[in-house]
This record gives structure tokens, C-alpha cells and sequence, in this order.
């Protein structure tokens, strides 16, 4: 289907307003023709002259009020159509710079930032910081998800080791602070807040969170 032009604000310009009385003049004239041929054989039947155009006026009257109502419910429901597609080119609009927005704060920020999914145990998002924090790049998380359990302090590992646990239990801690050794061999402490997103059916699903260089305050 065609498009109307939109003009400024939104809304289709003279032309197609022109164009969207079509269908209602069609509905009309199409009632008025039904109805006319219709009455024709009454008419024969009961001995009226079907030439007579005084007896038309009836499926005239009934042709123009149905043709009204008909046509201007295909046009309601046209411009409903049109402006539906709007507000969706919009709301596509507004997503992309959304998402876009926060991309670039991701990949410009000094913290990482993570989705790591509580179903796959895998990192859905791991932002670009991760290679400044850890010396590996977010590529081997994706490839290796215990990869990123396998540097943290051996005596650090417990409590991450309980999350899922504690998560199951209603007792989740909203941060975290433990080690991780880095790839060229020197400690980092971090402080990881988070926040866990529910699915459709109320249940955990993504654990979404931010971690944080504190090393200098230790």
C-alpha cells in the first residue's frame, strides 16, 4: 500500500485529503446504484414503470446515507492505519537513538557494564571496558563464560559462587566487592552493583549490573 505524503506535523496535505473523499463519493455511488437495481424487479412485480424516475428517489435517499456511513468508516479506518504507521516510525525512531545513546556511554565509559543472562549463563552485553579492567577482551567472555569466575581472588569466589543461591532465596546482595587478577598478573579489586530483570512470567532472568575499579580506595 501506498503511503500518504505527511507534511510538518504529521499529517497528510491537501492532496491526500483530496484523495480520502474517493471512497466515500465510491460508497455512494455504488449504494445508489445497488439499491436503484434492486427496487427494479418490485417494481415490475407490481405493475410500476421501472423508467419513472420519481420512483427512485427512495433508493436515492437510503444509497446516500449508507454510502455516507460506509465510506466514511473506510476512511476512519485508513487514516487510523496511516497514523499508526506514524507513531511505529517513531517509536522505531526513538529506539535506534536510543539505543545508539547508549552505546556510545558504554563504550566510552571507564566502568564495565554487563548482562550476563541467568538461563544461558552467558554474557548478553559485555561493554568495552571489560579489556582496561580485566586485559581480556569482551570477545573471550562471550567465547568463555567462566572465564571471567576463573580470575577472581580464589578466596573471592564464594560469594559469587552464591549469587544464583541467594537469588533464589530473596537474599540478594545489591553489590559485591572482590578481587580479580588482571592479565599481567596485578590484582584488581572491584565493586560490582547490580540489578536482576524479570521475564515475562515474573521470573529472573538477566542479572544487569556495573563494575567499578576501586583498587586506589583499598
Amino acid at each position: 500500500l501506498n503511503q500518504p505524503s505527511v507534511d510538518n506535523e504529521g499529517l497528510p496535505d491537501q492532496t491526500d485529503r483530496a484523495v480520502s473523499r474517493f471512497p466515500i463519493l465510491l460508497a455512494v455511488a455504488l449504494s445508489i446504484l445497488t439499491l436503484c437495481l434492486l427496487s427494479i424487479p418490485q417494481k415490475i412485480i407490481i405493475g410500476a414503470d421501472p423508467l419513472a424516475l420519481k420512483g427512485y428517489l427512495v433508493p436515492i435517499i437510503f444509497g446516500l446515507i449508507s454510502g455516507l456511513v460506509i465510506g466514511s468508516l473506510f476512511v476512519r479506518a485508513k487514516q487510523e492505519y496511516y497514523r499508526r504507521i506514524l507513531q511505529e516510525k517513531q517509536a522505531t525512531k526513538e529506539l535506534v537513538a536510543s539505543e545508539e545513546r547508549f552505546r556510545l556511554l558504554a563504550e566510552n565509559a571507564r566502568d564495565v557494564i554487563f548482562i550476563w543472562s541467568l538461563k544461558t549463563h552467558r554474557y548478553e552485553y559485555l561493554s568495552p571496558s571489560a579489556y582496561r579492567l580485566t586485559g581480556h577482551l569482551p570477545e573471550e567472555f562471550y567465547v568463555n563464560p567462566g572465564l571471567y569466575r576463573s580470575i577472581i581472588h580464589a578466596e573471592d569466589r564464594t560469594q559469587i559462587d552464591n549469587l544464583g543461591q541467594r537469588l533464589r532465596l530473596g537474599e540478594f546482595p545489591p553489590f559485591l566487592e572482590y578481587r580479580l587478577r588482571h592479565r599481567d598478573g596485578h590484582t584488581v579489586w572491584i565493586n560490582q552493583r547490580h540489578t536482576v530483570s524479570l521475564d515475562s512470567d515474573g521470573e529472573p532472568s538477566a542479572l544487569e549490573g556495573i563494575c567499578t575499579d576501586v583498587t586506589a580506595f583499598r
